[in-house]
């Protein structure tokens, strides 16, 4: 069992790295995965390996570890009543859902008694499955829809596990269904969202923004991106985070053929990963990008494999030095809870200009902060910037966003660059247009500790006015 709590890690501002795909990687290495699967349908897909296949299972979960995840997650994706009685093995689900997490929990004490488990059960799925519209909570009523998750749950915390995964769950009303229900377990809640788009919504057109305030209320601690391609989560990751107060994560699909022939097969040569579409050494760097976001927790789904595990703890082991974090077992966070204010006066800063308050967004800066807008005069001191942040939010309504490169911490100053992105409209009438650039800003500690803004400079990717 974990010394420190995953909660304790998150609320210290830690990166966290979590596993890969475990039904990709069962694929892989041989195990039949596609038990009453037809056509684009799958079956229950993993679960039956907990008791075909338990040692490979557990080697899976065991090789994620030895590379360095902080967090593996259960075979328990299918383990339920609904996706199992289809192929005879519905009076069984408990035998394989409490083999999921026994396996998990085994192989985590074996390798790394730091790191948790998490319980990761997906949605039913009944709308993909049958072809229809509806949400799983319509289909299947909300008293059977959360009884699923809340059974699910409760058998996994009874075998060690250290988190509650209700993910690949599609809409927004399921979401927060199954985040309630699984609650009921008594552990902390993460949610994994899947399919996100290029147009940062999730598949059935629900934005971020919708989704976090649905949510407000609920017992979620973390909501993370999933199965999605990575790029449509660079996308979407800034809209969660403006939108969502808590830890935010990703882990994306990077190209996978789950119906790629088994047939006893040892080796699958190329099938599996034919699809790929991501090296290792490029989820690593998306990693890195995601991390700048504002992610706590990265990892893998479908088709990735400890090689990309391994290539993205070099990146989080390189935010943990530049940080000054330890891992779990160390002594704790040294300089966590500054990034933590950092992000929280950045948060502050976005959602001051969205929502045309000057006074909110002008408190965020020092008494002799200087302000260098893009192609304009600085603003210097507080009184400065009041008079051009007043005249600017009431000439415009702002959709502003930030997407954070870096961020270091140095005693008492601190710098954080990145880019950005606004959209525009006139108030008093006009056609609205953009503006996208690079930023630089230089943080101080103030008496008390608090965090200011000192100078902030902006530079946009636009020519100058009156160049050729």
């Amino acid at each position: 069992m974990p010394t420190r709590s995953v909660t304790e890690r998150l609320e210290a501002g830690e990166v966290l790295l979590m596993d890969g795909g475990t039904g990709s990687e069962l694929q892989r290495r041989g195990v039949e995965v596609l038990l009453g699967s037809k056509g684009d349908k799958l079956g229950p897909w993993s679960a039956t390996a907990n008791l075909d296949a338990p040692d490979v299972v557990q080697q899976v979960h065991q090789d994620y570890l030895r590379v360095g995840a902080d967090v593996i997650i259960s075979n328990n994706f299918r383990t339920t009543r609904t996706r199992l009685a289809p192929v005879g093995l519905g009076e069984r689900w408990t035998d394989y859902a409490r083999a999921g997490g026994q396996i998990a929990v085994r192989a985590r004490d074996a390798i790394n008694p730091e790191a948790y488990v998490a319980g990761g059960m997906a949605a039913p799925g009944l709308g993909m499955l049958h072809d229809r519209r509806e949400t799983d909570v319509e289909i299947m009523g909300e008293t059977e829809y959360r009884r699923e998750f809340a059974e699910h749950s409760r058998i996994l915390a009874a075998t060690g596990v250290d988190v509650m995964l209700p993910e690949f769950v599609n809409f927004i009303a399921d979401c927060v269904a199954a985040v309630d229900a699984c609650a009921e377990a008594g552990r902390p809640v993460w949610l994994g969202v899947p399919w996100v788009t290029m147009d940062g919504l999730t598949r059935n057109g629900e934005s971020m923004e919708d989704l976090a305030r649905a949510l407000r209320g609920h017992p979620v601690q973390a909501v993370l991106l999933m199965c999605s391609r990575p790029e449509a989560i660079s996308v979407t990751l800034p809209r969660l985070r403006q939108a969502f107060d808590g830890p935010i994560g990703a882990y994306p699909n990077v190209g996978y053929n789950p119906m790629a022939p088994v047939g006893g097969r040892v080796q699958l040569g190329p099938d599996i990963i034919s699809a790929q579409a991501t090296s290792p050494s490029r989820l690593a760097e998306y990693a890195q990008e995601w991390i700048g976001m504002g992610a706590q927790i990265v990892g893998g789904c479908c088709a990735t494999g400890p090689e990309h595990i391994m290539a993205m703890k070099t990146v989080v082991e390189a935010v943990r030095r530049r940080r000054g974090v330890g891992g779990a077992g160390t002594g704790g966070p040294r300089g966590a809870g500054d990034v933590e204010a950092i992000r929280q006066v950045r948060d502050a800063h976005v959602a001051a200009v969205n929502a045309g308050d000057s006074d909110a967004w002008v408190r965020l800066f020092a008494d002799d902060a200087v302000q260098m807008p893009p192609n304009a005069p600085a603003n210097v001191g507080r009184a400065g910037i009041a008079a051009w942040s007043g005249g600017f939010l009431g000439t415009f309504r702002a959709q502003f966003a930030l997407a954070v490169a870096e961020v270091a911490v140095a005693g008492d100053w601190a710098f954080e660059r990145g880019a950005y992105r606004i959209a525009l409209t006139p108030r008093g009438g006009g056609a609205p247009f953009e503006d996208q650039g690079k930023y630089l800003t230089l943080y101080r500690r103030a008496a008390g500790g608090r965090w200011e803004i000192a100078r902030d400079i902006w530079n946009t990717d636009a020519p100058p006015p009156g160049s050729a």
